[in-house]
Parts: structure tokens; sequence; C-alpha cells
């Protein structure tokens, strides 16, 4: 959620540019005054172009954020399993050393 609403901010801060820009064009030049209409329009419309496009990729990139994180999970998956398996085989050792240990013990008394 946090990645979505972060690439939003540069589109986010063009559209209040552009409206801190009208206020402040009404403020300074009288209502009529063409240029800064003109400067408002455009950078209005560069704004509502940011927004579009990155919403644009936002979506474009979604699938593979998703992907990226179901792969994370198989990734964990696999290691719970591998971490299990760890364990058997050295529950298994141990009871091999303790069976050698009975082996070892058997001998000692045979060759006494």
């Amino acid at each position: 959620m946090v990645r979505r609403l972060s690439s939003y901010f540069p589109g986010i801060l063009s559209v209040i540019v552009a409206i801190l820009l009208l206020y402040f064009s009404f403020q300074t030049f009288k209502t009529g005054d063409i240029v800064s209409g003109i400067i408002l329009i455009a950078s209005m419309i560069i704004a509502g172009l940011i927004v579009v496009v990155g919403l644009g990729i936002g979506l474009a990139y979604e699938p593979e954020i998703r992907s990226i994180s179901a792969s994370e999970d198989r990734s964990e998956e696999i290691l719970k399993i591998y971490v299990a398996r760890q364990k058997a085989m050295l529950e298994q050792l141990d009871e091999c050393v303790e069976l050698l240990k009975e082996i070892r013990d058997l001998l000692k008394g045979v060759g006494q």
C-alpha cells in the first residue's frame, strides 16, 4: 500500500503546484491576464499527464510485485521444509551415534 501511494506523489505535487499557481496568479495579476492563464492550463495538463502515467506504470507493474511476494512465500515454505529435513537427519545421526557407542562398549567387553 505504501509503495502504491508513493508512486502518486509526483502527480499529486504537480497538481498542488498548479492550484497554487492559479491562486497566486489571481492574487498577483488581473483575472484576464493571458500569460498566467496559459501557464496555468499547461501546468494542469502536465500534472494530469503525470498522474495518468504514474497510475499506468503502477498498474502495469502490480502483477510483478505480487509475483515477487508469492515467490518469497514459496521460498519461505521451501526453507521450512529444508529445516525440518535437517532436524530429522540430525535425530537419525544421534541414534547412529548411540548405536555405535553400544557396539563399542560390547566390543570392549568381549576384548577384555
